[in-house]
C-alpha cells in the first residue's frame, strides 16, 4: 500500500470504540468447535516497514464489520513487535479481539511462516470450516523484484510481503499457499493485479481480489466494517467485497478518489494464456512508456519515466489482428467479473495521471534499459506460457 508524503496526505485512522474489547486467553479452548461454514484468515505484514502503524487501526476496522450472526471463523495474524495470532469472536454481546496464541519474533515475508500460518489454520479442528478465504495486507510490487519499483536497475529478490528489509518472491508466495483450498484471496496490496501475478496465483484460490494500481493509504481501513461482511458470508461475494470499496471511494472528491479493483476468476486465466500465445506466435512489437497506458506513480522519489505496469489490453491490442483481439476480449470478459477504475489516479495531484485505458489487468512490456528485468521476466510462469 502507497503511503503518500505527510505534507500531502494526511493519513486517516478509523479505531473501533465502545463494543469492541481486546483480550488475551492464555487457556485453551474447551475443545474443537462446531463446522463453520467459512473461514478467513487475514494475514498482515506490516512488522518493520512503515505500514506497522496502520495495523491495529484494520484490526479494529475488520472487527467492526463482525456480526455474531456470521457461521465464520475470522482470524488475524499480526506481526507488530510480538506475532500473534487473534480471533474476532462474539462474548456476552460484545465483539471481541481474542489473543489465540503468540509467537516468538519471526520474519511474516517468510514462505516459511507465512505457510505455517496457513497450515495451522486450515489443519485446527478449532477452525474447520466448509470454505476457506484469505485477506492479505502488506506492500507488494507484483512480480517485480523487491526495490525495482524505485529503481530498475537493482538487482534485489523479488517483493510480495515485507517485514523490514525482508521480502518474499511471488514464487515462494505462491508456493506457500496449498493448491485449491481457498475460494478467495484477497489483497490489500499495491499492484498485484497483473496478468503475471493472476496467472502463477491461478491454482491458488477461484478468485482473486487484486489492484492493478497502487492503493493509496489509509487504503481499505475507512470502509472494513462494510466490506468484510462479504468475505464471511457462507459463499464468499468477492464482488461485493471490492464494490464496497470502489464505490466508498467514488463518494470522496479530490486526490483521494483514486482506486482500481479488479476480480479474477481464476479458472479463465489458462485459457487466457492460450490465447495470448497464438497472439505472440510470431513474435510481439517492440513498445515503450509513451504508447501505452500506464498504472505506476511517480510517488516520493520515483523517476517519473520509470514505467513498469502497462495495460495488457492496450497491449494485446497492438500484437493483435481485430479478430484475435475480439477473442481477447470476450475471455477477458469471462477472467474478470469484475474491474473498476477512476477516471484519475490522484486527480489534481503533482503525481497525478489520467487511466483513460483499463482493461483490468496490467502487464510488463520489455524495454532495452532494463536488461536485469528482462532476464528476470523471462523467468515467469507466465512468459513461458505464452512463448
Amino acid at each position: 500500500m502507497k503511503k503518500l508524503p505527510i505534507s500531502s496526505w494526511m493519513i486517516c485512522f478509523v479505531f473501533v470504540t465502545g463494543a469492541v474489547s481486546c483480550c488475551k486467553d492464555p487457556m485453551p479452548g474447551p475443545g474443537p468447535a462446531a463446522s463453520k461454514d467459512r473461514t478467513l484468515l487475514v494475514y498482515m505484514a506490516g512488522d518493520n516497514n512503515n505500514l506497522a502503524a496502520e495495523t491495529e487501526a484494520k484490526i479494529n476496522a475488520i472487527a467492526q464489520g463482525w456480526r455474531n450472526t456470521y457461521s465464520a471463523n475470522l482470524l488475524i495474524y499480526q506481526d507488530i513487535g510480538t506475532p500473534r495470532l487473534l480471533q474476532v469472536v462474539t462474548e456476552s454481546g460484545q465483539t471481541v479481539i481474542k489473543t489465540i496464541r503468540e509467537f516468538p519474533a519471526e520474519n511474516s515475508a517468510s514462505p516459511a511462516v507465512f505457510n505455517r500460518v496457513i497450515t495451522d489454520v486450515l489443519t485446527n479442528e478449532n477452525y474447520k470450516a466448509k470454505r476457506y478465504g484469505m485477506l492479505i495486507f502488506s506492500h507488494a510490487t507484483g512480480w517485480l523484484p523487491g526495490l525495482s519499483y524505485h529503481d530498475p536497475m537493482a538487482i534485489p529478490v523479488k517483493s510480495v510481503l515485507r517485514d523490514g528489509n525482508q521480502v518474499m518472491e511471488l514464487t515462494d508466495f505462491a508456493t506457500a499457499i496449498p493448491d485449491k483450498k481457498f475460494d478467495v484471496i484477497a489483497f490489500e496490496t499495491c499492484l498485484m493485479g497483473g496478468v503475471e501475478a493472476a496467472y502463477e496465483l491461478r491454482n491458488k484460490a477461484d478468485y482473486l481480489v487484486v489492484s492493478p494500481a497502487e492503493i493509496i493509504s489509509p487504503g481499505f481501513t475507512p470502509y472494513y466494517s462494510r466490506m468484510i461482511g462479504f468475505l464471511l458470508q457462507p459463499t464468499a461475494n468477492p464482488e461485493g467485497f471490492a464494490m464496497e470499496y470502489f464505490n466508498s471511494i467514488m463518494q470522496i472528491s479530490g486526490y483521494r478518489q483514486t482506486a482500481t479493483m479488479c476480480v479474477v476468476k481464476t479458472v479463465e486465466i489458462d485459457a487466457l494464456a492460450a490465447i495470448i500465445r497464438r497472439i505472440t506466435a510470431n513474435g510481439t512489437t517492440v513498445t515503450y512508456a509513451d504508447d501505452i497506458q500506464h498504472f505506476d506513480s511517480s510517488l516520493g522519489d520515483r523517476d517519473p519515466h520509470w514505467r513498469l505496469f502497462f495495460d495488457f489490453g492496450v497491449w494485446v491490442r497492438l500484437q493483435a489482428t481485430a479478430s484475435q483481439y475480439a477473442e481477447f476480449e470476450a475471455q477477458m470478459a469471462r477472467a474478470l467479473p469484475l474491474r473498476k477504475a477512476t477516471d484519475w489516479f490522484l486527480p489534481g495531484h503533482v503525481d497525478g495521471f489520467p487511466m483513460t485505458d483499463f482493461s483490468g489487468l496490467t502487464t510488463y512490456i520489455e524495454q532495452p534499459q532494463y536488461p536485469y528485468l528482462n532476464e528476470e521476466y523471462r523467468k515467469l510462469s507466465w512468459y513461458r506460457a505464452i512463448h
